[in-house]
């Protein structure tokens, strides 16, 4: 009886021990959601692609650590990121959000197609980019898709495809005035929509 007394208390003592370690446990399996959003994060770097300029704030605290440096090593699981004081190793898991450091682009010579191809990468399909072209031309519309040397935008349901080497001047479009004022009303008419419905339902 004493015997199994002792070793009760025993297993009760190396309980602690016991679950603060995985020992003998997989590790838990990744979400389809943060898998897909990894897979963004490393699609986005290999476009950018090694010497881009970038910003990056790490998860995992409330006060995010946030470092800018250029891209070094790209890997499947991480790239390798050179700081003005570190060489850092980054795991896209570790990554809250990753940008160029310089997300607009422009130039009063020949065009640097490479940086076009970055600041056009960042900006990402189905968002708005608008420019100047080096015939002094400009575009606006949204990304639909981009290629080695192009991309191509809706403007108003006209497609136009663009060479990156043509560029001299693009940025990240902004919502018109009238389209934000309409989503404001938008919003506005939603509300009370369902604040009518809630008062419907009290009365019912």
């Amino acid at each position: 009886m004493r015997k199994a007394i002792a070793f009760l208390l025993m297993a009760l003592m190396n309980l602690p021990a016991m679950s603060g370690t995985n020992a003998g446990l997989p590790e838990p399996a990744q979400s389809g959601k943060e898998l897909k959003r990894q897979a963004l994060f490393r699609e986005k770097v290999e476009s950018f692609g090694s010497g881009a300029a970038i910003r990056v704030v790490m998860r995992g605290s409330s006060a995010k650590a946030e470092y800018v440096g250029e891209i070094d090593e790209i890997s499947a699981d991480n790239f390798k990121l050179k700081t003005k004081d570190h060489n850092l190793t980054i795991q896209y898991d570790q990554v809250e959000m990753l940008s160029l450091k310089q997300r607009s682009y422009k130039t009063g010579g020949q065009p640097d197609p490479v940086q076009v191809r970055r600041v056009a990468y960042d900006i990402g399909i189905g968002n708005k980019a608008k420019g100047e072209l080096t015939t002094l031309k400009r575009f606006s519309g949204t990304i639909q898709s981009m290629e080695k040397e192009n991309f191509v935008i809706n403007a108003n349901g006209n497609l136009q495809t663009i060479k990156f080497n043509d560029v001299k001047r693009i940025e990240k479009g902004q919502m018109p005035a009238w389209g934000k004022a309409l989503l404001i009303v938008g919003i506005a008419v939603a509300v009370v929509v369902v604040l009518t419905g809630v008062g419907v339902a009290l009365e019912d």
